[in-house]
């Protein structure tokens, strides 16, 4: 015989969480949208600290370094808190402005415009060379 305390927590353990749809956004780059998806997220399940990284980097990676500590601070004495420290000291240090997983881009090579030549053909008035023959 289940008590009544036991009920609601055998029902919240049967039931399962999907996963954020911040997650597939932050994959296509969209992190505007995954960053205010994830923070809508997290109001249902502050405790998917995974989801939680994912929103700081992606505030990260759109300049709000203050609102990504914020996240990042949150995860003290999580099982991910180790990750979200070294995250947190990146991005204290004054030379890092993006997430350490961003890749460092790569410069791309200088375009040389060719100058246009007009044929001389082109330029001069034709000469009516049969009036000669005439």
């Amino acid at each position: 015989m289940l008590c009544c305390m036991c009920l609601p927590l055998a029902s919240l353990a049967q039931t399962k969480i999907s996963p954020s749809p911040a997650f597939e956004l932050h994959k296509e780059a969209k992190f505007e949208a995954a960053a205010t998806r994830g923070l809508a997220d997290l109001l249902a399940q502050p405790w998917n600290h995974e989801l939680r990284l994912l929103v700081a980097d992606s505030l990260q990676r759109m300049g709000k370094r203050a609102e990504a500590k914020i996240q990042l601070e949150t995860l003290d004495g999580t099982p991910v808190a180790k990750e979200a420290k070294a995250r947190l000291s990146a991005l204290e240090s004054p030379v890092s402005n993006t997430s350490t997983s961003l890749p460092t881009p790569t410069p791309t090579p200088a375009v040389m415009i060719a100058p246009i030549v007009i044929p001389e053909i082109l330029t001069k008035p034709a000469v009516n060379t049969l009036s000669k023959f005439r």
